[in-house]
């Protein structure tokens, strides 16, 4: 079996991963009052999707893209589109 059948039958695998994750690692940081979870004043690193992963049949995946990224409160890539 070559390394591409190989990596694709693990994507084919991958399940999402609950935003539970994020806030449980969060509180294991002891930085729960600073992120693992979107409110006033936390930190948050944001990407903006054409899609919504979890909606998407998994051989869509790959054909979502990023319309915006955000990290740290500022805008790091936009891809010129309007977002809805």
């Amino acid at each position: 079996m070559s390394k591409r059948s190989r990596a694709a039958r693990h994507v084919q695998h991958l399940r999402p991963v609950p935003a539970l994750v994020q806030a449980h690692a969060a509180r294991l940081q002891f930085e729960e009052d600073e992120k693992g979870t979107l409110g006033p004043g936390k930190r948050a690193d944001l990407v903006v999707l054409s899609a919504n992963p979890l909606a998407v049949a998994p051989d869509g995946i790959a054909g979502i893209r990023v319309l915006r990224t955000i990290t740290g409160g500022r805008v790091v890539y936009d891809d010129g589109g309007d977002v809805a």
